[in-house]
């Protein structure tokens, strides 16, 4: 028996994408700072010049909030459904998230 329960699990990630929109959308200048990504943009040799905040990336920053947004508010609201139609649901989304995060954290470009 697992500890924490499948729907919780969604929950806490559709919390994480609320959180990474907000910061995406009014505070884009905070995810430049954080630790884990000025040491994966080093390791991937992306200059620290470029910057979430700068008047070029703005919008695309907004769009990445925007985005992240409504995949969190569309989890949250699926997660909150009863029974079995969230079986059904998450049976099939949990095969299209994973077909697209395998070549993503494997290193397979497409």
């Amino acid at each position: 028996m697992g500890l924490v329960s499948a729907s919780t699990q969604i929950r806490i990630i559709s919390a994480l994408h609320l959180a990474i929109a907000y910061h995406l959308i009014f505070q884009p200048k905070l995810l430049d700072q954080q630790g884990v990504v000025v040491l994966l943009g080093q390791a991937m040799g992306i200059d620290e010049v470029v910057s979430f905040s700068s008047a070029a990336v703005r919008p695309v920053s907004s769009f990445l909030g925007l985005l992240f947004g409504f995949i969190g508010c569309s989890d949250l609201i699926a997660a909150s459904i009863d029974g079995i139609p969230f079986y059904i649901h998450w049976g099939g989304q949990g095969m299209f998230y994973l077909s697209n995060s395998i070549p993503y954290s494997s290193g397979i470009t497409l």
